[in-house]
């Protein structure tokens, strides 16, 4: 993989309904093929749901990304950003 490593930053906003999950990616990374797919759950175990990647908020070297998370009924919620290299 050629694409140098970025710091990267994730922020979690709620709002009126849901949570707004964003992060930053190095877009050369995910043009050689990374997949970046956000997920979350109410325990830290398990079972982890996709929400997907998000959308593309800003562009270029550094994207950002904002995806929409549920708040459910759940008094916690847990959110990670998983990222699979090709």
């Amino acid at each position: 993989m050629t694409g140098q490593a970025t710091p990267g930053t994730t922020f979690v906003e709620k709002t009126t309904t849901d949570l707004e999950f964003t992060c930053s990616r190095n877009k050369a990374a995910f043009d050689e093929g990374c997949l970046f797919n956000v997920e979350y759950s109410d325990t830290i175990t398990a079972p982890w749901i996709s929400v997907g990647p998000g959308v593309i908020v800003t562009e270029g070297a550094l994207q950002t990304l904002k995806a929409i998370v549920p708040t459910g009924s759940a008094d916690s919620r847990f959110i990670h950003l998983k990222i699979t290299n090709p």
